[in-house]
């Protein structure tokens, strides 16, 4: 199964499954540039499963280059790139058809697709579809000359993310599972990506950051708090002639256009509804509400790995503005 964003320049193509035998994605419309692979190998590292909270499912993530790029750079024909998945355990899934988790997407799965085997590794709405996402945006970011930062603001209740590790150890024992907000800065962006309405740079990003699983919410510069100001207080005021601002309440988006400032997105992520905890929960094969109690290896906080998924799906958004 594949899902496509189709941009003004880009198409981005994402394939392939959780437990299928290779997902991978194709990008149209990349113009020619050179890749720094070391790059985009940090990128992948920094979505693995490696701190506490994580899934202990384990994939090597190596890629394989079918078209696009030679000797390190692209040639400016589709690139299309494979990974391969080995570490699959069917049999974790095979209840949750008849037996669906709630707060997942099984129940829709078998109502829309009617097909058990998306159930596996829940296919193509797993995270796991985000490693193409995140060597997509890689590739995109290289292509622009802007300055990426994101950090955890929010993890469950906790604010104090230093706290963190300690914080997670005693979901982990109530066998139970935390959501979180992430916030990205991009700097150096120009003015005037974007336009009007339905071409809104905001609704771009939106986009591409609200296609990446588990994604609950989004906001740009003061966000939701902008309800709580005045207009005298919510104004950016202009201090110099490249239109820098006293404050930055709009997040460098105006109207829907750069408007040369940082660009400031957060982005809320639920909880996985993967949790040890068991549930009670209806049974269309028995039609009775039963208890189900999910095993396997799965996100205690997916959030922690999502800070580059957010960067590089806001980079794709960015370039398909620039070019």
């Amino acid at each position: 199964m594949n899902s496509i964003f189709k941009g003004k320049k880009l198409n981005l193509e994402v394939f392939g499954g959780s437990h299928e035998p290779v997902l991978g994605f194709k990008l149209l419309g990349f113009p020619k540039t050179a890749i720094d692979f070391s790059k985009v190998l940090e990128d992948i590292k920094r979505r693995k499963p490696t701190d506490l909270g994580t899934t202990p499912r384990i994939e090597k993530d190596e890629f394989i280059i079918v078209s696009g790029i030679k000797n390190n750079q692209t040639t400016g024909d589709a690139i299309e790139i494979h990974f391969k998945n080995k570490n699959v355990r069917k049999k974790d899934y095979s209840i949750f058809y008849d037996h669906p988790r709630p707060g997942h997407v099984d129940y829709v799965i078998r109502e829309k697709y009617k097909d058990e085997k998306m159930i596996y590794g829940s296919s193509v709405f797993s995270g796991r579809m985000t490693l193409p996402m995140v060597v997509a945006g890689s590739l995109c970011k290289q292509a622009l000359n802007y300055e990426f930062e994101s950090k955890l603001v929010q993890v469950g209740t906790l604010t104090d993310i230093s706290k963190l590790d300690d914080y997670l150890k005693e979901i982990m024992k109530k066998g139970d599972s935390v959501g979180g907000i992430v916030e990205v800065r991009v700097k150096n962006v120009e003015v005037g990506l974007g336009g009007p309405l339905f071409s809104r740079l905001s609704a771009k990003i939106a986009q591409t950051v609200l296609s990446i699983p588990g994604t609950k919410g989004i906001e740009f510069g003061a966000g939701f708090d902008s309800t709580n100001l005045l207009g005298s207080e919510f104004n950016d005021l202009i201090i110099n002639q490249d239109g820098k601002t006293k404050t930055n309440n709009s997040g460098g988006i105006s109207g829907g256009i750069s408007n040369g400032n940082e660009i400031i997105v957060r982005v809320s992520f639920r909880p996985p509804s993967s949790i040890a905890l068991p549930q009670l929960t209806y049974n269309f094969k028995t039609n009775q509400i039963e208890e189900l109690v999910i095993e396997g290896r799965h996100d205690v906080a997916y959030v922690r790995r999502v800070l580059v998924v957010v960067e590089n799906m806001i980079a794709l958004a960015l370039l398909d503005e620039k070019l």
